[in-house]
């Protein structure tokens, strides 16, 4: 909470309080007394050892808001929260340009995360928000361009999601399981997606792969996606890629070589239509595991 004199800050949580002032600023002993907003800008990490921080497993701290103070930090350390169950909010300082691995893990009760202005993070560790399963309040700051794996699975109450255009690759079940997802953009720059990317996602919409190279196995199984385009550069579909998505009404690929399909799987547990280029028609429902799919392959010319 704060105490006043000697231009204490007054804190919004009093266990988030309590550990600043017994680690960075005054107490007497056991004692907290205050903390100064140069004390916690001379911090530079809250890391305790490994795995641990000041914070993490700590199911008291409802607040962490005044992390805003701590200026000096240009990463937020792997595990900095991770497991706080009770933890509600969350402030980014500004100089943070690394949000690390399993940064907010396991916090379960976790609705927002405040990126403090202006926002230079580049990168969102493997794990960092997973199991956020209340997180609604957090968007992707433009600049990132690297996302981790498992970065927000199962984050159910995620609504909008926006691919920064410097983001080219999704890693493995980075928004697996995000299932409250209604709006996302930025599709149409990713050149490959890891397995389970965007399984489950709830996002009933059309995707655009313009730009994809390579999809993993399950990269959108069981998504609620309605029309699907699959640019001229894509050359390998993995495993279950697209497998048991019931509300697809149509594929189509610009790929004039079918690409590789290891499975026949990758489309399967479905009857949409999937559209090629009329002169690779032929070459299509012979390839092998596309062939299985002989009676759903279309020549472009033919879609409604």
């Amino acid at each position: 909470m704060g105490k006043t004199g000697n231009n204490y800050l007054q804190f919004e949580d009093d266990e988030f309080w309590r550990i600043c002032c017994i680690n960075w600023g005054d107490h007497d002993g056991s004692t907290p007394i205050g903390i100064t907003a140069a004390q916690c800008a001379n911090v530079t990490s809250l890391r305790t050892g490994y795995h641990t921080t000041y914070f993490s497993s700590n199911t008291t701290i409802v607040s962490a808001n005044d992390l805003k103070y701590f200026t000096g930090l240009t990463e937020l350390t792997e595990y900095a929260f991770y497991g706080c169950t009770g933890l509600l909010y969350a402030t980014v300082p500004s100089n943070v340009t690394s949000i690390n691995a399993a940064s907010f893990q396991g916090c379960t009760n976790l609705e927002t995360v405040t990126l403090d202005a202006p926002a230079k993070i580049t990168n969102i560790g493997g794990t960092s928000f997973y199991n956020c399963k209340k997180l609604a309040g957090f968007t992707i700051p433009t600049n990132v361009t690297s996302i981790g794996n498992q970065s927000f699975q199962n984050n159910y109450l995620m609504t909008s999601i926006d691919i920064p255009s410097g983001l080219s690759s999704i890693s493995a079940n980075t928004f697996s399981g995000c299932t409250g997802v209604t709006s996302i953009s930025g599709f149409d720059h990713l050149t490959s997606i890891g397995q389970s990317g965007f399984n489950s996602l709830g996002y009933a919409g059309h995707v655009d792969l313009d730009d994809l190279a390579t999809i993993a196995t399950s990269g959108f199984e069981s998504a609620k996606i309605t029309s699907l385009h699959i640019g001229a550069n894509c050359t390998t579909i993995t495993g279950a890629a697209f497998f048991n998505i019931k509300s697809l009404q149509w594929v189509i690929i610009d790929a004039t070589t079918p690409p590789t399909l290891t499975s026949t799987n990758g489309f399967g547990n479905a009857s949409y239509p999937i559209y090629v280029p009329d002169a690779s028609y032929d070459s299509y429902v012979a390839a092998n595991n596309w062939s299985s799919y002989g009676t759903r392959i279309k020549k472009l010319s033919d879609k409604p």
